[in-house]
């Protein structure tokens, strides 16, 4: 089988993109060299390793694809990030408390927060007593990064309905901290 009958094979059998495009030059070329054969199959695989090292930068392309974020705060103000994709959670500013205990250490109780996601709500006995709360979650990175205080059913505890823990150990401090 000649490199122009394989050339027609791979196409024939071919559902990618870059297959066909690199069958495609292939039958251009023997066109265009049909009288010299050498010089033909020196440019089919100059051909072959591009569209190889096309596939392989794609994939590379995909997995570092720039990160967007559904808002961005404010770039003057203190706020706090994601450890784990540098997403914009909380301005410092929304700051409740940082005298919280999360699962994995200290937490801090958020008014507001953005650039999260929040599961289904459960009843969870917490050391301040039964509360409904959700697991709040990064949308860009989808890390677990604490809950939000659903409802509460102790009356002492009620302001915390609606509000946000964060644990320490998912956000980092960002922008105009000294």
């Amino acid at each position: 089988m000649t490199v122009c009958q394989s050339c027609y094979v791979l196409l024939l059998l071919s559902s990618s993109k870059l297959l066909i495009s690199y069958s495609l030059c292939c039958f251009v070329v023997m066109v265009k060299f049909r009288h010299n054969r050498r010089g033909a199959g020196v440019v089919i695989l100059a051909c072959l390793v591009y569209f190889c090292l096309c596939v392989v930068f794609k994939d590379m392309v995909k997995q570092t694809k720039a990160k967007t974020f559904q808002a961005y705060l404010d770039s003057c103000h203190r706020r706090y990030s994601c450890v784990h994709c540098r997403a914009h959670l909380a301005n410092h500013d929304d700051l409740i408390s940082k005298s919280f205990q999360g699962s994995q250490g200290r937490a801090y109780l958020f008014n507001s927060v953005v650039n999260i996601g929040c599961g289904p709500a459960e009843e969870r006995l917490l050391l301040t007593g039964l509360h409904a709360v959700a697991d709040i979650y990064c949308e860009n990175c989808h890390t677990t990064l604490g809950w939000k205080y659903e409802q509460a059913f102790e009356l002492s505890q009620k302001y915390k309905e609606g509000k946000f823990i964060i644990e320490l150990s998912h956000m980092i401090k960002d922008n105009g901290w000294d």
